[in-house]
């Protein structure tokens, strides 16, 4: 495998390789691709001599690019944003990462809503200047009306705003003429990969499955502290925060700011009651007591059962995989099958060897730097939070009978699995005619409409839920 290094006008300075007979060596090339941050980065240990010490400094120094293509045969470029040079060794260490400097560097301020708009709007606005384009982008016409309150690299904020986009997921790709780049582009897909359902068996592809259950983190109960808002002293909490579940299933006790998970208690008790339960402390970044209820709820419900992980030992790597794509395990002495999508690739160019982590619980790891890890925490954190919202309008029947009676339409309001109805005041409805058209001569407000049978045209009804 050869990489070729440039500065940052593309003039070649050196090839460095595992295999050719170069001035430098490559010792090792770790090459880790993340789904869920998108992130690509590479280690690389090169050798030198205390003859050519001076020089390597020069070829290969901090923010020149290395070029190369993958085992897919991918043309991938990085920037390199950290050196290690130990003269006692003669080992120069490279951390290198695909967004590079451009997006890691680069501080954007909070940021107001400006209106509706699609993903490649906010893409090209927190990326201007970076070089980077839209490249492929499979939801053209989905649109937000987005904000952020805080400070972010451009690399958060980009993740950030694909997560509000229906968690769409990015990738980073590159377009070269011989090895000068000619393109750096930001992919925008609903779901990275493919589906083909490549098969990995027990005994032929995989060694082992080692299935992994804990209640370590279960829990029922959560007094949750949010953020310290701008001009306070003291961080939010539930305390004072009036609101009611449909579903009967989550209570907010206003007097303590606690939140309990009330099906869950009926399983899992410390004392095998209905009233004893396992407390937790936990702490977020939002200010909004909305959030911070939400936020909580869809913690309650993903650790309100037991946490299920499977360690797969894989034999046999299927050739083309990349991060994204959809694997069936199968272990038919166990009567064992799962289906995940694999969450990260690590590729060890030296030996060519690849190892994927499939699991659907993925602890990222740090990156390049801290700054890196801080970004890998707050994106699950924001992840949390950007959970879309989505309207549906349930009907009291199906169709009028005989052409006769009246239906009762009814909003709800859905993010995720948790119905967040009340946590909207205003309803607004609308309606729209066969032809497609708004009817401008009608409109009506609240949470529920009746909508009476004798009308000689069909309509179709829209509910606007605002908190």
């Amino acid at each position: 495998m050869d990489f070729y290094i440039t500065d940052r006008t593309f003039e070649l300075k050196t090839i460095v390789s595992t295999t050719a007979n170069v001035e430098y060596p490559v010792l090792s090339a770790s090459d880790v691709s993340t789904l869920e941050t998108a992130s690509r980065r590479m280690t690389l240990r090169l050798a030198f001599t205390k003859e050519n010490t001076a020089k390597i400094k020069k070829d290969v120094a901090v923010g020149n690019y290395v070029l190369y293509q993958d085992l897919n045969q991918k043309f991938v470029w990085m920037t390199i944003l950290k050196v290690t040079h130990n003269p006692l060794t003669q080992i120069r260490t490279l951390e290198c990462e695909d967004a590079g400097m451009d997006l890691l560097n680069e501080n954007l301020a909070p940021f107001p809503s400006q209106g509706n708009h699609n993903i490649a709007w906010y893409i090209d606005k927190f990326t201007y200047d970076s070089g980077f384009v839209i490249g492929k982008n499979e939801i053209p016409n989905l649109t937000r009306t987005l904000e952020w309150d805080s400070n972010m690299t451009a690399l958060e904020r980009v993740q950030s705003v694909a997560t509000q986009f229906d968690n769409a997921e990015l990738e980073f790709s590159f377009e070269f003429v011989g090895n000068q780049l000619a393109k750096r582009k930001i992919d925008i897909y609903k779901k990275r990969g493919v589906d083909e359902r490549k098969k990995l068996y027990v005994n032929k592809d995989i060694n082992s499955i080692e299935t992994e259950e804990d209640i370590y983190q279960l829990v029922n109960a959560i007094k949750p502290t949010g953020g310290t808002p701008e001009g306070k002293d003291q961080p939010i909490t539930l305390k004072g925060y009036k609101w009611s579940d449909p579903s009967g299933r989550f209570v907010i006790n206003p007097e303590n700011g606690y939140v309990y998970d009330t099906h869950n208690v009926k399983q899992w008790s410390r004392t095998n009651t209905n009233s004893h339960y396992f407390l937790q402390h936990k702490t977020w970044t939002t200010t909004n007591q909305k959030e911070l209820a939400e936020t909580t709820m869809n913690w309650l419900e993903k650790y309100s059962v037991p946490v299920v992980n499977y360690v797969v030992d894989i034999a046999n790597i299927p050739s083309q995989l990349t991060v994204g794509d959809t694997v069936d395990i199968i272990d038919e002495n166990e009567n064992l099958f799962l289906s995940s999508r694999v969450q990260k690739l690590t590729i060890t160019y030296e030996d060519e060897k690849v190892v994927c982590e499939l699991s659907d619980f993925v602890r990222l790891e740090s990156g390049l730097s801290e700054r890196l890890q801080e970004l890998a925490n707050d994106l699950n954190d924001k992840i949390n939070n950007a959970v879309p919202y989505t309207v549906e309008i349930d009907s009291s029947a199906p169709f009028f009978v005989n052409g006769e009676g009246t239906i009762t339409l009814t909003c709800r309001v859905m993010k995720g699995t948790l119905d967040v109805t009340n946590f909207f005041k205003t309803f607004t409805w609308s309606r729209l005619k066969l032809d497609g058209s708004l009817d401008t001569e009608w409109s009506d407000t609240g949470l529920s409409i009746a909508v009476t049978a004798g009308t000689e045209l069909r309509y179709t009804y829209i509910c606007n839920a605002e908190d």
